[in-house]
């Protein structure tokens, strides 16, 4: 038998130094950072190895150990057959419910996804067939929780059979509302001593419910770093916990109201961190208001809606995966994922289960939960919990210097951080800094149609509920005085990182139906594969992202093969890809031969650099690496339309 540590003993110690040298012998002439580094949005840096670097190693307080609730979230808007898809998810494996309210259920026109529930007739069909002790609720309310929060409780008090079996989340969330929705039903002093007179009676009842939500979602999915996802978090919760001590909790017992929900995505690494890092600084935020044993954070983590795409959504399964794995191994004490075509619309049952079973999974398969903060020890993932946990927090001092939470959104400050954020996306998203696949690389435009359920649009007819404030909640006696004017601010809007893109599609489908077929790319490609794959594969996938099908071609040694292979062809670009030397060479005469057989535009795979002045003045345009895509795209595109 070989001794191991004999053999050992024959190789000395690699360190880092020893690395680094073999790195940048296999990179050659390019650039160690420009290759191997990255940053976050927040500017840190993500380094392609770690080593120790004296990061805090630590457990992260308040990891729960065993399967994380699985919460399904129903999509249907008809109570109806919303109620249909709660009972198919319990039996199918879900533990959970979350009920997200349509805008319409408050009188809204505004868009969005949910349930329509408009009276407790409504309620109570979503919950047919339900019993209390069968699974906990948690509500998405929007601004009229008061309402919400009176139908659960009606139903409640009608369906258990005991206090005991009651468990769930109210969703109180004001500043959340003021932020997503840009309004309130009161003024927001008023609607945050209603949420802490709740969240007394929700205290003091028997059973398992939490009155307090603080959902981060509202930032993520318009676009928020995570620092700043994390400062809002911390930000929101400080003042819920300052309006609940005002109305008399003690800070523990107020923390213990509160459910905080976050966004995963598709980023394993910082979704890992983040959430790890939230953990670490609420127990340091509880810490410091002296409570002496705190509660540690619950944690609701849904799928980030930013990151599905309408083009090839089969992806956004793995996406899903991905978000649900990462989410799994942070902690997270409930998770909802998404249905792979939410974006296009309203899902099918077999999407609906498929974004349960994603979870079965990773719980009954993969086993995820069954190691308890998996990733502490690793450098990297502790060495970025620390940056990131740094500027979360000195975020949170800037919100505080603005007032607090309430006054960095009326303000609109807060909302200006996230816009420079957004700004910085897009720029990487559309020079392809940041690539989505299906949609900006490697895109499939034969991909197999995915179509969402059709609504009957009158479903969404505003319901006229505002009337009255007086809502009857058994133990409540609403703090605030009722008919106030309500309040607003700039409402943070959504994004889908994707949407670029996805219009370049939408045009190509309107124009091929004008046209009856896609737009063409004819691919100019010189010399041997091996000189041209790297160029054309490069332009076919680009010029696919806006809609385009490259006509096949071999590479063109000599003109005659050129001309040979455009005779006939109908095509609205070509682009020219080989070697840079093979480029300088032939591109003029390529040119010429392109636009003879009728076809214009005429690009450049490469930096225009490459070829000579003359032909760079003759050239529509080059594509390559840290341009602006889209841009070019639209050109083109407005080109073909005969738009200047």
């Amino acid at each position: 038998m070989i001794d191991i540590e004999k053999l050992a003993d024959q190789f000395s110690a690699a360190g880092f130094e020893d690395w680094r040298r073999l790195v940048d012998k296999a990179l050659g002439t390019r650039s160690f950072d420009e290759v191997l580094k990255s940053s976050t949005y927040d500017d840190i840096g993500i380094e392609p190895l770690y080593v120790d670097s004296g990061a805090k190693i630590s457990a992260i307080p308040g990891v729960p150990g065993g399967p994380w609730d699985i919460r399904q979230m129903p999509r249907h808007p008809d109570p109806t057959i919303a109620n249909r898809e709660i009972l198919a998810d319990l039996e199918g494996g879900a533990t959970s419910v979350h009920l997200k309210f349509h805008p319409a259920s408050w009188g809204s026109t505004d868009q969005g996804c949910g349930i329509v529930i408009g009276d407790q007739e409504a309620f109570d069909r979503v919950l047919k067939d339900f019993r209390p002790d069968m699974a906990a609720v948690s509500l998405d309310p929007g601004p009229d929780f008061l309402r919400a929060i009176a139908m659960l409780t009606d139903f409640w008090a009608r369906e258990a059979q005991s206090a005991d079996q009651i468990q769930g989340v109210w969703g109180i969330d004001p500043l959340g509302v003021l932020a997503g929705h840009g309004r309130l039903f009161a003024p927001l002093d008023a609607e945050l001593a209603r949420m802490a007179a709740l969240a007394a009676l929700a205290a003091g009842r028997r059973g398992n419910v939490r009155a307090v939500v603080v959902d981060t979602a509202v930032y993520h999915d318009a676009g928020a770093s995570e620092a700043q996802e994390l400062a809002a978090a911390l930000a929101t919760g400080i003042g819920y916990l300052r309006a609940m001590e005002a109305h008399g909790l003690a800070v523990e017992q107020a923390a213990g109201q509160i459910v905080f929900r976050f966004a995963a995505d598709a980023d394993v690494l910082m979704t890992v961190v983040k959430l790890r890092a939230f953990r670490r600084l609420w127990q340091g935020v509880l810490e410091s208001c002296d409570v002496k044993h705190p509660r540690p954070a619950d944690l609701h983590v849904m799928t980030s809606s930013r990151m599905l795409t309408r083009f090839d959504p089969w992806v956004n399964i793995l996406r899903l995966t991905v978000a649900g794995f990462a989410a799994g191994i942070a902690g997270a004490d409930a998770i909802t994922l998404a249905p792979f075509t939410a974006a296009l619309g309203i899902p099918d049952r077999k999407a609906q289960r498929l974004a349960r079973n994603i979870q079965l999974l990773l719980i009954e398969e993969s086993n995820f939960h069954r190691v308890t903060d998996p990733l502490s020890g690793a450098y990297a993932v502790e060495a970025l919990t620390d940056k990131l946990s740094a500027g979360a927090w000195k975020l949170l001092r800037k919100i505080e210097g603005q007032g607090g939470m309430a006054e960095a959104i009326r303000s609109g400050w807060l909302q200006e951080q996230i816009a420079k954020v957004v700004g910085e996306r897009w720029r990487r998203l559309r020079c392809r800094e940041e690539l989505l696949t299906g949609v900006s690389s490697f895109p499939k435009l034969d991909e197999a149609t995915v179509r969402p359920l059709e609504i009957d649009p009158a479903i969404y007819e505003p319901r006229d509920q505002q009337g009255s404030r007086v809502i009857q909640i058994e133990g409540f006696r609403d703090p605030a005085p009722v008919g106030q004017a309500g309040e607003e601010a700039e409402a943070l809007a959504p994004i889908r990182l994707a949407q670029p893109f996805e219009n370049l599609r939408d045009w190509a489908l309107e124009w091929a139906a004008k046209n009856g077929r896609a737009p063409r790319l004819f691919m100019a490609n010189l010399g041997r594969p091996s000189d041209y794959i790297g160029p054309a594969t490069y332009a076919r996938n680009l010029f696919a992202s806006a809609g385009f099908e490259a006509i096949p071609a071999d590479g063109f040694k000599d003109q005659a093969a050129l001309g040979e292979a455009l005779h006939g062809v109908e095509a609205e670009a070509a682009v020219i890809c080989g070697t840079p030397e093979d480029c300088r060479a032939r591109a003029g005469e390529v040119m010429a031969a392109v636009r003879a057989a009728g076809i214009e535009p005429v690009y450049l795979a490469g930096e225009p650099e490459i070829l000579t002045s003359q032909d760079q003045a003759t050239l529509s345009g080059a594509f390559h690496d840290g341009m602006d895509a889209v841009a070019e795209l639209e050109t083109l595109q407005n080109h073909l339309e005969g738009k200047p």
